[in-house]
């Protein structure tokens, strides 16, 4: 699993901050230099969901990938209209640090609110990380089927696709 300290939680939070309101980036501390994929998520002042971001496999340093999931989820996030600078202020941000895939091969060992979950068949993959599952009270079951619904697939035919879960470290403001 991810090692952060309190530090390096706070720095990667300042460090999406920054990079929100178009201030100068602090530089990167030795746990931001690492190779790791994220999740940048950001928060209405009511807990509403306003854009989530992230990538799970990188070959850039994990600072990186703060700033820039940071600005996709304010601008990017096909479900939202782009955030205004109004707006900025009032969100809360959260980011999941990801641990590696690991290919599921007995849904037992999945634990809900630990463990994040990927779908991939064909050119169709979805991604719910591990709050969701937690946040809708969801057995394994449904966090299964609407993880398939999140990549456009059947849950009916889940025996059909590969499925991967992770680990994530997670920290929000």
């Amino acid at each position: 699993m991810i090692a952060a300290t309190a530090e390096d939680k706070l720095f990667c939070l300042k460090l999406a901050r920054a990079a929100l309101m178009g201030n100068v980036l602090p530089e990167p501390t030795p746990f931001t230099l690492q190779e790791l994929p994220c999740f940048v998520s950001l928060h209405t002042p009511t807990h509403r969901l306003r854009g989530c971001i992230g990538c799970v496999a990188t070959d850039e340093a994990l600072h990186e990938n703060i700033r820039r999931l940071a600005l996709a989820a304010a601008h990017d996030d096909p479900r939202f209209s782009p955030v205004t600078p109004e707006e900025i202020p009032g969100l809360t941000i959260e980011i999941s640090i990801l641990g590696p895939l690991q290919p599921v091969t007995e849904w037992s060992a999945l634990i809900i609110g630990k463990h994040g979950l990927k779908v991939k068949h064909g050119p169709h993959q979805g991604l719910l990380l591990a709050q969701v599952a937690s946040e809708y009270g969801w057995a394994i079951e449904e966090f299964r089927e609407e993880t398939c619904i999140k990549a456009k697939l059947s849950p009916k035919d889940w025996l059909q696709y590969q499925f991967f879960f992770f680990e994530q470290l997670e920290f929000q403001e």
